[in-house]
């Protein structure tokens, strides 16, 4: 989406999310003649390769890694704690 609208669709075979990103961002540059500058995108694109395309094409990325909602989650809640 760019401005609030659909800049790109794709119809693809790629199980993952993850998978179809460069192809979809690729698609994007050839449409528009270059990369979009904000990157936002849901934890189902991130990984360690779409991060460094993203570095490489110069885009600054807003995604969330595949495992944030769980790692963010506080493990002491429920948690019963005692001082000494």
């Amino acid at each position: 989406m760019a401005d609030e609208y659909i800049a790109v669709a794709d119809v693809n075979h790629y199980r993952s999310d993850m998978d179809c990103f460069v192809p979809l961002i690729e698609q994007f540059h050839k449409i528009y003649g270059f990369y979009p500058k904000y990157l936002v995108a849901d934890a189902g694109y991130g990984s360690y390769n779409n991060y460094i395309y993203c570095e490489q094409k110069g885009m600054e990325k807003y995604m969330k890694f595949p495992m944030f909602k769980k790692e963010s989650t506080d493990k002491s809640i429920g948690m019963i704690l005692f001082a000494p």
